[in-house]
């Protein structure tokens, strides 16, 4: 028998507890830090310049064999980043980082189609 869970949101508890917390990361921390936020802001704004480009593409009326083309390639490499970005495959580069950001572009993509914004999702930039 499968057993429920039973998943209770924050409002419907008596009292929210929270922290704040500081650290203080080392050096080679620091490093590690500001590559994952690098490699997952760029894994962000790959996936907006493909999903972009593709979009261009697809309303193009007529049949090309060269932007059908384009179409596969774009869609292959979007399924397979790191295979064609050799940054991403670097031992530093957390992969939950990554798949973080593609969750959180899917997310933006899928509000942008959902309610028919009047902008694709944006690029992200270096605070």
């Amino acid at each position: 028998m499968a057993r429920k869970q039973l998943m209770i949101s924050m409002s419907d508890l008596p009292y929210h507890l929270g922290i704040k917390m500081r650290i203080y990361p080392s050096s080679q921390q620091k490093r590690i830090i500001a590559i994952n936020c690098g490699v997952s802001r760029g894994v962000y704004n790959k996936l907006i310049a493909i999903n972009s480009e593709l979009l261009h593409l697809r309303k193009t009326g007529i049949y090309i064999q060269t932007v059908a083309e384009r179409i596969e390639t774009l869609e292959l490499r979007k399924k397979k980043l790191s295979k064609y970005y050799s940054y991403m495959s670097v031992n530093d580069v957390d992969s939950l980082a990554v798949a973080q950001a593609k969750l959180n572009y899917n997310a933006a993509w899928n509000m942008f189609k959902k309610f028919t914004l009047p902008a694709f999702p944006n690029t992200t930039r270096k605070a």
